[in-house]
């Protein structure tokens, strides 16, 4: 497990660097703290499936007397352990830039924001997973760009043209209860979705790695 960890870091190495040296970069040229998570969750998950195709890992992990689901927790322990790093480091930089740099237009992290964008980058790798396992990182990307730009307005319209048709207001009491009490708890209500999340896209990725034929990968 441990070095199999290593391995995700050594491969990724270069890609933290440059993460460390952009961020403060990123921060002076004004650009929001959301899209720079959001961009290195997307640059780590591409870069890492990337690396582990074009070094031949699978056909490697193949030959060793290691278990598939050792492999898949391992990357999911590094990738989560990489976006807490990430997260906790844009928070110093977001902190020190917002003290020396009058001229940002974006507000400082509060406390619902931290909590918020980590929680939507532990969501964005869970839901990332299991597509970049089973299709690999270049049709990957692609599904992920419509997911983004049809799957989220799609589920907001279903979502709003269902309140609309509901006849019983029995039914339509119950519904706005919920969503009160999701407004008023929000990060309870979206941590615990995350870690459900996180656990169905781990059982996911293990069974899609565990039937794939990593001599063909």
């Amino acid at each position: 497990m441990v070095s199999l960890i290593k391995k995700d870091f050594y491969l990724n190495f270069i890609y933290i660097a440059i993460v460390i040296i952009c961020v403060p970069i990123l921060y002076i040229l004004n650009l929001n703290s959301f899209f720079i998570y959001f961009g290195i969750i997307m640059g780590f998950l591409f870069n890492g499936f990337y690396y582990d195709k074009l070094s031949g890992t699978n056909k490697t992990l193949a030959s060793l007397p290691i278990k598939r689901t050792t492999i898949v927790l391992s990357r999911y322990i590094f990738a989560f352990g990489l976006a807490s790093f990430s997260f906790a480091y844009l928070w110093i930089i977001d902190m020190i830039a917002h003290a020396h740099l009058p001229y940002l237009d974006m507000p400082p992290m509060t406390q619902f924001s931290l909590i918020s964008q980590l929680l939507i980058g532990f969501i964005l790798l869970a839901v990332s997973f299991p597509i970049y396992y089973k299709f690999g990182y270049i049709k990957a990307i692609v599904i992920q760009i419509l997911l983004l730009m049809v799957g989220t307005p799609a589920i907001g319209f279903i979502f709003a043209y269902s309140l609309t048709k509901i006849d019983s207001a029995k039914t339509a009491e119950i519904v706005f209860s919920i969503l009160d009490t999701v407004y008023k708890n929000p990060h309870i209500f979206a941590g615990t979705i995350t870690i459900l999340l996180i656990l169905a896209s781990f059982a996911l990725s293990k069974r899609i790695f565990q039937k794939k034929d990593l001599h063909l990968s």
